[in-house]
């Protein structure tokens, strides 16, 4: 089995300046191993599957320019060649038509008149399209439903009733929908809740049925708008202003909340530049996220809470009231920056009003003395156990080897450290500190030997070309110089004060052999250079009684 490491972390950084793929700038990743190693890499922030994005870089290796213009390629092909308002304009014309002679091509993803059906006979349509669903596109467009993308869940009418009712609470006048296509569609076309709205969403399908003014397509992981400075200027636009603003965020829920965390205060920050308010100021905001993902979220967004109600969704398996959804209702929570008080819950949808919590729960989420809380979060009634001071869920039991409350069914850990070091660093398994930020991490950021081995074929083999061409290119020239030696041989005359010029080499040591100067020079000089080491090894070779006797005789001689 493959090992799968101890997760991926985000990094937060500069995230404009990223290398960037067909959905705006990438993220920087860091992937730890159980070695304790870690390895950094660029990667699509939109898509976890590379299947739908493959944009991979490592963080290690240079983002050639060679690189970036395949992606830029890339991006290119992938950019719709009509413009937001283009089709806008292009959509109005159909919508002028009866209803009778209206469709939508699924495949298409564009709206079309009766007389253009004969284009479009193989693909997916939806017929006699009406004015309602011109109004309200998400009861005309087939859901995403990509997991790993772009999946898309629509709020049941119950659930839009009651998150339109805690925008009436904050007195909101203005939504900035993060998503939550269907509390867009509500606003728009409810003149009498005297409410205005922009829709932020990646699916770029909406064009179609919203202007430039009221829908821009957005990436809600790195802040990235698709319709460029025209688009950034028209959201700017929306956010100043002295109406009460709200956000209203439903996103993916398999999203990273680093990024959604990040980008929510990156817009609240935006809010108050254009308003030029203070850090006091406070965006409120709705956020739709699970319960099971709270730890995240407070992690990210310390100043929000959790409310008790249940958001369904019209097509989600799961998340929804009835037959089909879970046992206990949708897992799907709101977070709010706001006091829980604000947002009152209906008495007849099963809810209640904790007057020593003030606010609203489930009927069934009793509060707890010791906890001093109402602290159930999945719709049941918790049980309070005292090893833990906590309360449980009411099926889970104390463990005494794991030293808290577990499933019935858990496997206790093979460390049996108890719940403390559940905690712990993943890496060095202490305390007081998270993989990240672990003294004993090896992260590698030199080049992986495959790539220098790479590298270094590469470079040998242009070496070796580089070679190749230069002799290829030396047996040319003296062939060509051959070639011309003999087709002049015979013609070419000597040159005025050179006598040896314009004679064959024959010639030349001809002429060196009838003088003899230059070869007996050369003689007398080897003769004279190896007499000279002869001599040199003969003193070496003698013994010091030699050299000294030898001495003497020079004096002697002297004398």
């Amino acid at each position: 089995m493959k090992d799968q490491g101890l997760g991926v972390d985000v990094i937060i950084n500069d995230i404009q300046s990223n290398p960037r793929c067909t959905h705006g700038p990438t993220i920087l990743f860091e992937r730890f191993q159980n070695d304790g190693t870690s390895k950094r890499y660029y990667a699509c922030s939109a898509c976890r599957d590379r299947k739908d994005c493959p944009f991979y870089h490592s963080a290690d290796q240079k983002f050639t320019q060679a690189k970036a213009e395949v992606w830029q390629d890339v991006i290119k092909k992938a950019t719709p060649t009509l413009t937001h308002a283009e089709v806008y304009k292009r959509a109005k014309v159909i919508k002028t038509l009866s209803p009778s002679e209206r469709m939508y091509c699924c495949d298409c993803s564009q709206l079309i008149g009766s007389k253009q059906q004969g284009h479009h006979k193989t693909h997916a349509l939806k017929t006699s399209v009406s004015d309602e669903q011109l109004k309200k596109p998400s009861t005309l467009l087939p859901p995403k439903e990509s997991s790993r993308f772009e999946a898309q869940y629509l709020f049941a009418a119950n659930s839009t009733d009651i998150l339109m009712s805690m925008l009436e609470q904050l007195q909101a006048r203005k939504v900035l929908c993060l998503g939550a296509p269907r509390i867009f569609e509500t606003i728009v076309n409810s003149p009498a809740k005297k409410m205005s709205a922009l829709l932020l969403d990646i699916d770029d399908r909406y064009g179609a049925f919203f202007s430039p003014e009221q829908f821009l397509c957005y990436n809600m992981f790195n802040h990235y708008f698709f319709g460029g400075e025209m688009a950034q200027n028209t959201y700017k636009k929306f956010l100043s202003g002295k109406e009460k603003m709200v956000v209203v965020s439903d996103p993916p829920f398999g999203g990273r909340m680093e990024l959604l965390g990040h980008n929510l205060l990156t817009v609240q920050n935006e809010w108050r530049d254009a308003n030029k308010l203070t850090k006091a100021d406070q965006l409120s905001v709705l956020f739709i996220f699970p319960y099971f993902m709270e730890p995240q979220v407070l992690e990210n967004l310390p100043k929000f809470t959790m409310l008790d109600y249940q958001v369904d969704y019209d097509n989600h398996p799961l998340y929804s009231s009835g037959m089909k959804g879970m046992i206990n209702g949708s897992a799907v929570r709101v977070f709010v920056n706001d006091h829980p008080s604000l947002f009152p819950l209906p008495d007849e949808k099963g809810y209640r009003h904790c007057d020593i919590c003030n606010r609203w729960v489930r009927t069934n989420n009793v509060h707890c003395e010791k906890c001093k809380g109402c602290m159930s979060k999945d719709g049941r009634t918790y049980k309070h156990c005292d090893e833990c001071n906590k309360c449980v869920k009411p099926s889970w039991m104390h463990c005494s080897n794991c030293l808290k409350c577990q499933p019935q069914d858990h496997r206790c850990s093979e460390m049996a450290h108890g719940a403390k070091k559940i905690f712990a660093c993943h890496i060095c398994g202490e305390e007081g500190h998270k993989r990240m930020d672990c003294p004993k991490r090896k992260r590698s950021l030199a080049p992986s030997v495959s790539h220098l081995k790479k590298k270094k074929q590469k470079l040998e083999k242009k070496m070796e070309k580089e070679s190749v061409g230069k002799e290829n290119i030396k047996e040319n020239s003296v062939s060509k110089k051959s070639m011309k030696n003999k087709s002049k041989k015979g013609k070419d005359m000597p040159a005025i004060g050179k006598p040896n010029a314009g004679k064959s080499p024959e010639a030349k040591t001809k002429t060196d052999t009838k003088t003899g100067i230059t070869n007996v020079t050369k003689q007398s000089k080897k003769f004279s250079t190896k007499q000279k080491n002869a001599n040199a090894n003969a003193k070496n070779k003698m013994t010091p009684m030699e050299k000294t006797k030898k001495k003497n005789n020079k004096k002697k001689m002297k004398n």
